[in-house]
């Protein structure tokens, strides 16, 4: 199309908002893109300012000037709020209604976002249930007005702290995640749709502080009960995973185009798209990516918890728990009651295997694609090992699986940096700070013995250096 001495009138049924984005000009009518030029082919543009200045659906330049990789190297170190805006008493429960404190959380103040920034933290991703929240009967899936506002106050409190806050559509009963098939892509769209229409018009004229997230872990194989991924996967199986692939894609697809289409910042916001499972491996193996007009504005996620280590309560017959962690005399070949609870160098979920899942993402994502990677959660569970009594150093095995773990975090965020993924802890009530709903009235304070963990984290990301 030719647009040399292209002229926009403003008139009073015709508010048209134009926004620059590298070498492009976007033009947006009543909140809808109608078009995009190359700058270089436009001689002139004309418009009211009183109108235009009038016109909230404008997109705020001196508000967004980053790019992604830009924003990411502000992010130094990031935190979740775990187990709080996105519990839930199920659908259309009533033993909690406040949404926030279902999981044994405390609510929410600025006390808690003080103290994040107080650590270290300059980052907060705040999981968020939404699908639970809808106005009982709602054929439009309107969101209730108390809770849209209750978020809006949590994420002040992370913006009024010059923080960065990710806000996404977290688990949410599975209405989403669990549900990545061609005969939910109709309604799951639907859904999706309506409910980023009404978030991204709420938080439209924030800054580049906030940044949104189209999902959590979308369970593209678990979607697939009857595939078996350990067992292989036959041809028919691989076409049937690539399938849902695909519409997993089309659920951010409709993400990113709500949002551009909202208009005001979120024109310019930086988004963030999710991997299958947020899974390293799963997202190496099948691309779900959007397409976004808006060039350099997207990131992409995935989650770490390998599972010996990070995740496993007991052990298995297939494997001991593992309670300790790294390439350190201190914590290797450390066995109890006859097994060896430590990861073994060189093993599955040892430094090796973090180095190697890192570079592959900044391989196939950082390098390979120009995103930068939000490693929206890791962390390794509690563990009470006061039972086991004292290592043969006199050491309790309390001690030593507290030290490790603080080695691990320091490891993490430092490989993590200098690969280009984005860390962010996952931290519920008592794990590191005491937010718990019984902890007493404003106690945020850092639980008793896990200071070294946070130490850890600010090591590792002092160390790290981002690869842009």
């Amino acid at each position: 199309m030719n647009v040399k001495g292209l002229m926009l009138a403003m008139m009073s049924l015709l508010v048209l908002s134009l926004s620059f984005a590298q070498n492009k000009i976007f033009l947006w009518q009543e909140g809808v893109g109608v078009g995009s030029y190359e700058i270089g082919e436009i001689d002139s543009i004309t418009f009211s300012a009183s109108e235009q200045s009038a016109d909230s659906s404008a997109v705020d330049i001196a508000d967004m000037p980053s790019d992604a990789k830009t924003l990411a190297r502000k992010i130094f170190a990031g935190i979740n709020l775990g187990n709080t805006m996105e519990s839930s008493d199920g659908f259309d429960g009533d033993w909690c209604p406040d949404g926030e404190t279902c999981w044994g959380a405390k609510k929410v103040d600025a006390e808690l976002v003080k103290q994040y920034k107080a650590s270290g933290f300059n980052a907060v991703r705040i999981p968020c249930q939404w699908y639970d929240m809808i106005e009982p009967g709602s054929d439009s899936y309107k969101i209730r007005e108390t809770w849209m506002s209750r978020v809006q106050k949590v994420v002040d409190f992370v913006v009024d702290e010059d923080m960065y806050a990710i806000l996404n559509i977290h688990w949410d009963n599975g209405w989403l995640e669990n549900n990545i098939t061609d005969a939910k892509k109709d309604e799951v769209n639907k859904v999706q749709k309506a409910l980023w229409q009404q978030i991204a018009d709420r938080f439209k004229n924030y800054d580049e502080h906030f940044i949104f997230a189209s999902a959590n872990e979308p369970n593209l194989l678990g979607s697939a009960p009857s595939i078996n991924k350990d067992d292989g996967l036959t041809a028919e199986e691989e076409a049937e995973i690539s399938k849902r692939a695909e519409v997993l894609r089309s659920y951010h697809q409709t993400f990113i185009d709500v949002v551009r289409a909202s208009g005001g910042n979120n024109l310019l916001r930086n988004v963030i798209i999710q991997g299958p499972g947020t899974d390293i491996d799963q997202s190496l193996a099948y691309d779900v990516l959007p397409k976004d007009e808006v060039q350099g504005r997207m990131m992409f996620e995935v989650h770490f918890y390998p599972y010996t280590y990070a995740l496993m309560e007991s052990d298995a017959s297939w494997s001991p728990a593992h309670y300790f962690w790294g390439n350190q005399p201190d914590f290797m070949n450390i066995v109890i009651d006859g097994k060896n609870h430590s990861v073994e160098p060189g093993g599955w979920c040892g430094e090796e295997y973090v180095q190697k899942q890192f570079k592959a993402m900044k391989s196939a994502f950082v390098d390979g694609k120009g995103l930068p990677v939000i490693l929206g959660e890791y962390c390794v569970m509690n563990r009470d090992l006061s039972a086991f009594g004292n290592h043969s150093t006199g050491e309790s095995y309390q001690s030593l699986f507290e030290r490790s773990r603080a080695y691990y975090y320091e490891f993490v965020n430092r490989e993590a940096k200098n690969n280009g993924l984005i860390p962010f802890l996952w931290e519920t009530p008592g794990d590191i700070y005491e937010r718990v709903d019984n902890a007493g009235s404003g106690d945020f304070s850092v639980v008793k013995g896990r200071q070294m963990l946070l130490d850890g984290i600010m090591k590792g990301a002092a160390d790290g250096k981002y690869p842009f």
